[in-house]
């Protein structure tokens, strides 16, 4: 059975939905807030479930695209790469149906070649994307980046450095430690870990004084320095707004501690639904 047919439907929901979208009475930005948290995650279901072509969701976009462009004001021609870019100095926060689409897609092939379960492993996965663009390709190219990001990052620890071999103490015992990779946990010895869980540690003072329960909270008391670490499982087309969220609700608890000298940080961390990890994994 094709999904063409489905493709077309899709087509047609996001049209009138955006014709209703634009009709109503709210502002422009309200009306993007609608694209974006309504409109987006429903167009997304049909377009991750069915096969169906990249060239349909471009259309979708291009539709998207217009509207946006209408709501925030700004000249017809301006590019697509000033709405979504992620490293340029203005960054807005939308995302594109397109990236969506295509992030959804390289998931859920690579959940199906890493599955566990030996049905879905004796049945090679197979997903239509059309011929303009193909997820398979995109999932193997950017394998080999990954091997070779691996190889090269091997190749750099493996090389001679000073003062390696050093010990790093933790709770009573000893790991050893290369002095050239820096991380947060480099500047002293006395770190203690507390989980907000029955059977660990119980938060600082500073911290249980205040009606907020991080979920792993990393102090030194020598060095005055507290890791604030929250964990979140949220949809992995939700962990910019949940990393987002997390790092709002801990920001005035993250003044406080400055103001009374101690050096905080907040590190929320995404898991998705799926197992993905977030791109901002910590370091220490």
């Amino acid at each position: 059975m094709k999904d063409t047919r489905r493709g077309a439907e899709t087509l047609e929901l996001a049209s009138e939905n955006l014709l209703a979208i634009n009709k109503c009475g709210l502002q422009g930005k309200f009306k993007i807030w609608c694209l974006q948290f309504m409109l987006i995650p429903k167009l997304l279901w049909p377009l991750l479930v069915y096969d169906i072509c990249s060239s349909t969701v471009e259309a979708i976009e291009a539709k998207i695209n217009k509207y946006t462009r209408k709501w925030l004001g700004v000249p017809p021609g301006l590019s697509d790469v000033a709405m979504y870019c992620r490293k340029a100095k203005l960054k807005l926060p939308m995302k594109s149906i397109l990236e969506e689409y295509k992030c959804g897609k390289a998931r859920l092939l690579t959940m199906l070649e890493e599955s566990d379960d030996p049905v879905v492993k004796t049945v090679q996965p197979s997903l239509k994307t059309g011929r303009k663009w193909k997820v398979t390709e995109a999932v193997n190219e950017a394998k080999e980046c990954l091997k070779m990001k691996l190889k090269l990052t091997a190749w750099a620890l493996d090389q001679p450095q000073p003062n390696e071999g050093r010990v790093k103490k933790w709770h009573g015992g000893s790991i050893p430690i290369n002095t050239h990779r820096k991380g947060l946990l480099d500047s002293c010895d006395d770190w203690v870990v507390s989980a907000d869980l029955p059977e660990w540690e119980r938060h600082p003072d500073v911290i249980r004084k205040t009606a907020l329960r991080p979920d792993i909270v990393i102090h030194s008391a020598s060095t005055q320095q507290i890791i604030m670490v929250e964990l979140t499982v949220p949809y992995e087309s939700r962990m910019e707004e949940a990393h987002a969220f997390k790092e709002g609700k801990y920001l005035d608890l993250t003044k406080e501690l400055k103001k009374d000298g101690y050096e905080a940080k907040v590190m929320p961390e995404e898991i998705g639904a799926r197992g993905f990890v977030g791109s901002q994994p910590m370091v220490f």
